[in-house]
């Protein structure tokens, strides 16, 4: 009876990414789930050679040739060893295969059968897999082993269990043989696990055994930054072996590949790959922090590109991922984000009428809107004086007049009285300058009226008080 959540994940309805990205075990592995722990030859043939990832139009190739090898050998070489033990046969059988079958080089990331069927290239897998199906072929009582990074195989005996490294000629029962370690050692890299180490070792079912070459595969695919790639195979295992390691294994193949997306900016893609995938595994609370670190990263890229509509929709929709602090954060990014593009975009009555608002309802701090109001109106002031003409005089006293109409808070703001002081005093300057001219040219009552005027419209302001009393003092001469 298959598990419930693994029927949903087969009616999944997403088979295919943007790049061909395989979510979805294939259908072998979905039919040899139902399959024991311990295989048959025949079954063990079939999983090794779908699980080194051999294309679909070559299996029947690679499985006719592996059959063939079997024939043989039942035919040609197992009768000659009528006259052996089970020990002796055991050992016969891993000269048999060295002489055969390994007679390339070990290479610790090959675990492929159909490469070593074409090169006679192997690690300690894909020899271990062999190993598995010639002995169980001549009908032994073999299984599989394991330690963190190494396999091999056991025979078992009447009253013992037997080793054997399938990496090395030298591999059967190598504790009785001086010469095996250094030539284990030096060709493989491991260091041989003796039988009574069991937190180093400990026994591996046929269908582990033939998850470990789904495993490398993995594991390759990974090392070379081909994160989509290590999704089928990781799929394939967890639907063949169901077991928490496979399970967080598959779910890290997720995270790589979403990892790879997310750094090159498609956050969007990445979600809706990890979020369903989630949704249909129960992988919600274990991918709970990346998910929300995509969502965090898409609002900010639409908000990098002032589309503030957007991202305030988008963190409606999405912000259930998100921290209460993110999105406060986010908001305030939001809200300043508006503010800055009707200050950048909109005439100055709408976008001091939306600063005003937003101010009012405190969607945006007291601080900030005082800043934008400030900006907004010492550049109405720019342009009324730029829109005087040639009197400049009349100019300035509009924009200090401007400056006199706003709200008693905005008046009073430091940037406005600090405007209205500078631009008074350009005024006064003004004032002065013509007056100079007027007093040079001994136009003593026309000085007196242009003072006269000033100060009343412009207030008590020091430099004309200085200019009226030098004009008193230049007419009691």
């Amino acid at each position: 009876m298959k598990r419930a959540f693994i029927i949903c994940f087969l009616l999944f309805p997403f088979l295919l990414f943007a790049d061909e990205v395989r979510v979805e075990a294939l259908e072998f592995w979905q039919n040899a789930s139902e399959w024991p722990d311990e295989l048959r030859v025949d079954q063990l043939v079939q999983s090794s050679l779908v699980a080194s990832g051999i294309e679909e139009d070559l299996l029947p190739s690679y499985s006719e040739r592996l059959n063939s090898i079997l024939e043989e050998y039942r035919r040609d070489f197992l009768p000659l060893q009528s006259g052996l033990n089970e020990r002796e046969l055991g050992e016969a059988i891993l000269h048999w295969m060295h002489e055969t079958l390994l007679t390339g080089r070990y290479i610790t990331d090959q675990t492929r059968i159909d490469v070593l069927l074409d090169r006679g290239d192997y690690n300690c897998v894909s020899s271990a897999v062999i190993y598995l199906i010639l002995t169980r072929a001549a009908g032994l009582e073999t299984a599989g082993e394991e330690t963190t990074d190494h396999a091999f195989c056991t025979l078992a005996l009447p009253g013992e269990s037997v080793d054997i490294e399938t990496t090395t000629l030298l591999g059967f029962d190598p504790g009785t043989k001086k010469e095996f370690s250094q030539s284990f050692s030096g060709q493989t890299g491991f260091a041989y696990v003796e039988p009574g180490d069991y937190r180093r070792r400990k026994p591996a079912s046929d269908k582990k055994m033939i998850s470990l070459i789904l495993q490398n595969r993995i594991a390759l695919y990974q090392r070379r930054g081909q994160y989509g790639e290590a999704v089928g195979p990781a799929v394939d295992r967890w639907f063949f072996l169901p077991n928490e390691t496979n399970r967080n294994d598959m779910n890290d193949a997720f995270r790589n590949r979403v990892s790879l997306l997310n750094g090159r900016g498609r956050y969007t893609e990445a979600i809706d790959f990890l979020l369903p995938l989630s949704e249909e595994l129960g992988l919600i609370e274990e991918n709970r922090d990346l998910i929300g670190v995509l969502v965090l990263n898409q609002l900010i890229s639409l908000l990098n590109q002032n589309l503030t509509d957007e991202g305030e929709a988008y963190l409606a929709e999405w912000g259930s991922w998100l921290s209460p602090d993110q999105i406060k954060e986010q908001k305030k990014v939001i809200n300043e984000r508006r503010a800055q593009t009707a200050v950048d975009r909109e005439s100055y009555p709408e976008a001091l009428a939306t600063i005003r608002t937003m101010k009012g309802e405190g969607t945006l701090s007291v601080a900030r809107s005082d800043e934008l109001i400030t900006w907004l109106h010492q550049n109405r002031a720019i342009e009324i004086l730029n829109g005087g003409g040639a009197n400049r005089e009349e100019s300035h006293l509009e924009v200090i007049d401007f400056f006199d109409s706003l709200p008693a808070e905005e008046r009073d703001l430091r940037g406005i009285t600090d405007h209205r002081a500078r631009y008074l005093n350009n005024w006064a300057v003004l004032i002065h300058n013509r007056f100079a001219d007027l007093v040079n040219g001994q136009k003593y009552d026309e000085a007196e009226a242009l003072l006269n005027e000033a100060l009343e419209r412009g207030g008590t302001i020091k430099m004309l008080l200085d200019d009226r009393a030098l004009l008193q003092r230049i007419r009691s001469r």
